[in-house]
C-alpha cells in the first residue's frame, strides 16, 4: 500500500493497520475498521508500478477486507486504499 498519510487535521480517519496477504492466485487486504459515518466506502488502486492511480474497485465502508483474485503469482501489485467519494 503506498500514500497513506495520517493528519490529526483530517475529518477522517483513514485505516490503519494496513496489511497485505499474498496467497495462490490471490492477494488479501486487511485493515482497522473506521468508526466515521463520513465514509462510504473504499476506493482501491491497482497497478503494476509504484503509486497506482487507476481506480481497481470500491468495497463497502463497514468492509475491512479484500481479496483480489484476478492475480498472476508471477506478478508484482501494487495497491493504494483511499476513503471513497
Amino acid at each position: 500500500i503506498t500514500n497513506a498519510q495520517w493528519s490529526t487535521n483530517s475529518p477522517v480517519e483513514i485505516p490503519l493497520n494496513v496489511q497485505i496477504f499474498p496467497g495462490d492466485s490471490n492477494i488479501n487486504l486487511q485493515w482497522d475498521s473506521v468508526n466515521s459515518t463520513a465514509i462510504d466506502g473504499y476506493q482501491i488502486f491497482r497497478s503494476n508500478t509504484n503509486n497506482p492511480t487507476e481506480l481497481y474497485t470500491t468495497v463497502c465502508s463497514s468492509c475491512t477486507t479484500f481479496t483480489d483474485d484476478a492475480v498472476l503469482n508471477s506478478n508484482l501489485y501494487f495497491y493504494r486504499l483511499a476513503k471513497g467519494k
